[in-house]
């Protein structure tokens, strides 16, 4: 009988480090139709500078916060990004990738 062990399986994933430019789902929602992610915004990303209302974000994604250091910024379209901000989104599950494409 095989077993997970999910101390193991973190492990493992922090061992691969796993690009912190990709996408983490951290929950899902409507029979994950609907996902709240994060994201870490890299030194060879196009949002760098860039306004939120500026991104051209999917019609049905919102960022609901970005993670600067130790503060919690409560965006507006007019929040610029930073390298190393945590953005965190609500989006269609079918607009991860185009999400992803723009952070």
């Amino acid at each position: 009988r095989d077993r997970v062990s999910t101390a193991g399986l973190i492990a493992s994933l922090i061992e691969e480090k796993v690009s912190i430019e990709d996408i983490v789902t951290l929950l899902t929602f409507k029979e994950g139709q609907v996902s709240l992610v994060q994201a870490e915004i890299g030194q060879s990303s196009s949002a760098v500078g860039k306004a939120i209302v500026d991104l051209d974000l999917p019609s049905d994604c919102i960022i609901i916060s970005v993670l600067r250091g130790e503060q919690m910024v409560f965006p507006k379209g007019s929040t610029t990004l930073e390298v190393g901000d945590r953005v965190l989104a609500l989006t269609r599950t079918e607009f991860k990738t185009s999400l992803q494409e723009r952070l």
